[in-house]
C-alpha cells in the first residue's frame, strides 16, 4: 500500500494505491471515492472513474468529469441543423395505413429550465387510407412548406428511456408501457465506431429476447436497430434506439396485425450531412464555360453573351 498526491478533476487530492495478492491495483481517492478497481474475474482490467454526476437532476453537465450522454444531450440541437424523419402505421389486415415524411431545419432556440423548444422551417407530406386494400403512398405526395413549433420537455426525467442507461448496464424496469402489454425493459449503451454513444431500449415479455452484436452506427441501412424483442406467442417486436449525435434515431414496434416504424432518415449539421440524405433540394443549373458566357458583370455600356452552344 502507498499514498501520495495527485490531481483529480483539477485538485490535488491524496491518493492511496493498495496491491491484491493478483498483483492487481485498487486506487482509493480522499475527495472522490474509487478511482480505480480491477474487473472481476479478469486480470489487470479496470474498471476506471471518469465522471461523478448529480444523482437527484439529470443534470446538462456533470460535477466532475466526463458526463453520460441523457435526453438533454440527444435533444439539443443547434440553430441552422437539418434533419428528417419518416413514419409509417400499417395493419396487415388492411384496416389503416398512415405514412408521414418531415424535414426539419431549425430557425430559433429556446431553453426554459429542462425543456427546449424550436421555432421550425417544416417541409411535410403525409397520405393515409382506410379499409382498403392498398397502403398509404407518401413518396407521390407533394412536400407542403410551413412553420411549425417542436418541444422537447421535462428532458431531466428519470423516466425516460434516454436517461436510464450507462455503459455496458442492462436495465430491468417497468417504465415502458403500452395499452396492450407492460413488460421490462432490455438496453444496452455503446460507442459506435466513430465515438458516437447510442442507447438501444427494448421491450420484452418472455425469454426470447435478441441481442444482435456488433456495431449499430452510423446507420448504413434504416432497418438496423440495437436491440429488440421478438415473443413468439404475440410475434411481438420493439426497439427504440438514441444516439447523441442524432437524437432519437428509431422506433420500431410489431404486433398483432399492426406494424410502426418510425425513423430518422437525415441529419445536416454545419452543412456537413452526417446522416442519410435530406428529403428537399434544388438542383443546380450548370452549364459549361464553352455554352453560355455573359460578361462583365457589372458592366455600363457594353455586355459581351458569347453562346458556344447555340442555345435560345
Amino acid at each position: 500500500m502507498a499514498i501520495g498526491t495527485r490531481t483529480i478533476f483539477g485538485t490535488n487530492d491524496s491518493i492511496k494505491t493498495i496491491v491484491t495478492t493478483g498483483a492487481d491495483t485498487i486506487e482509493l481517492s480522499k475527495s472522490f471515492g474509487i478511482l480505480r478497481f480491477p474487473l472481476f474475474n479478469s486480470s489487470h482490467r479496470y474498471y476506471k472513474l471518469l465522471g461523478i454526476e448529480a444523482s437527484a437532476s439529470y443534470d446538462s453537465t456533470a460535477l466532475y468529469g466526463y458526463k453520460v450522454p441523457n435526453a438533454w444531450d440527444f435533444y439539443n440541437y443547434q440553430v441552422g441543423d437539418i434533419f428528417c424523419e419518416s413514419y409509417a402505421d400499417q395493419s396487415q389486415y388492411y384496416m389503416r395505413s398512415t405514412c408521414s415524411e418531415t424535414q426539419y431545419g431549425i430557425l430559433s432556440k429556446s431553453i426554459s429550465g429542462t425543456s427546449i423548444t424550436y421555432t421550425v422551417d417544416t417541409y411535410g407530406k403525409s397520405d393515409q387510407v382506410y379499409n382498403s386494400m392498398n397502403s398509404a403512398q407518401c413518396y407521390s405526395k407533394p412536400f407542403i412548406n410551413s412553420t411549425s413549433v417542436l418541444s422537447y420537455t421535462a428532458l431531466n426525467s428519470k423516466l425516460r428511456l434516454e436517461n436510464l442507461l450507462y455503459p455496458n448496464m442492462v436495465i430491468f424496469g417497468n417504465a415502458f408501457y403500452d395499452f396492450l402489454f407492460s413488460g421490462v425493459n432490455l438496453g444496452s449503451f455503446k460507442k459506435d465506431n466513430s465515438g458516437a454513444f447510442y442507447k438501444a431500449v427494448g421491450l420484452t415479455l418472455g425469454s426470447n429476447t435478441i441481442f444482435p452484436q456488433g456495431d449499430y452506427l452510423p446507420f448504413v441501412n434504416t432497418n438496423t436497430v440495437g436491440l429488440y424483442l421478438h415473443d413468439l406467442q404475440y410475434q411481438e417486436y420493439r426497439s427504440i434506439l438514441f444516439s447523441n449525435k442524432l437524437g432519437k434515431v428509431s422506433s420500431y414496434h410489431d404486433y398483432f396485425e399492426y406494424s410502426m416504424r418510425f425513423e430518422k432518415s437525415c441529419f445536416t449539421r454545419n452543412n456537413v450531412n452526417l446522416y442519410g440524405n435530406p428529403y428537399v433540394g434544388i438542383a443546380e443549373n450548370y452549364f459549361s464555360f464553352n455554352e453560355l458566357l455573359v460578361y462583365p458583370n457589372p458592366f455600363h455600356e457594353h455586355l459581351t453573351i458569347r453562346n458556344g452552344a447555340g442555345m435560345n
